[in-house]
Formats: structure tokens, sequence, C-alpha cells
């Protein structure tokens, strides 16, 4: 069973996680359209004072072929990243694999 703390502890690494792929995905944006030639800033704002969000700008105006690299970069980048991660450690494990959340029902004599 988890405890209070422990509940903290995966919350605090949970918005860690977070913000290092919101970075890391916003960097691809920046590092694609510096590679093409634009001088990306990033910056970050409220939408309807109540939603964060992050994003890259480059004013500049790329192609048809350059804006579909800068925009799907990210998404596979850190989805290539995270397959390599999981087959370092051997590969995805099977549900049969992990141990039954459920408590035992059965009573003892």
């Amino acid at each position: 069973m988890f405890g209070p703390r422990d509940l903290l502890l995966i919350l605090l690494a949970t918005v860690v996680v977070i913000a290092a792929l919101l970075a890391a995905h916003e960097g691809q944006h920046g590092h694609v359209m510096a590679g093409f030639g634009a001088r990306p800033c990033f910056g970050a704002l409220m939408m309807a004072r109540l939603v964060p969000a992050l994003f890259t700008a480059a004013g500049h105006r790329f192609t048809r072929p350059q804006y579909v690299a800068v925009a799907l970069t990210p998404a596979m980048a850190i989805s290539a990243l995270g397959s390599a991660g999981v087959l370092a450690r051997g590969g995805a494990r099977s549900p049969r694999d992990l141990p039954d959340p459920t408590p035992s029902l059965e009573t003892s004599r």
C-alpha cells in the first residue's frame, strides 16, 4: 500500500518527467528549425488563463517538407528513444508476468 510520502514522491517524479519531456519536445522543434536556417526562440504562455503551454517560434518561412519535418521530429525522436529504452531492458513485460494486484480471497483454516 502507498503512504502519503510515497504518493508525494510519485507526484514529484511525474512532474519532473513531464517537464523534461516538454523541454526535450520543444528543443527538438528548435534543433530542426535551426538546421533549416531559422533562429528559433522559446516561450511559455497561459491559454485561457488556465492551461500552461510551451512554444517554439522562428519567424521563418518553411517549405512544406521542412514544416512537416519540424512538426513531426519531436514525436518521432521521443518515441524512438522510448522504444530503445524498452528494448534495452529486454522488451516489454507481459501483463501475465506482473503480480496480481487484487487481494487473495482465500481464508486460512
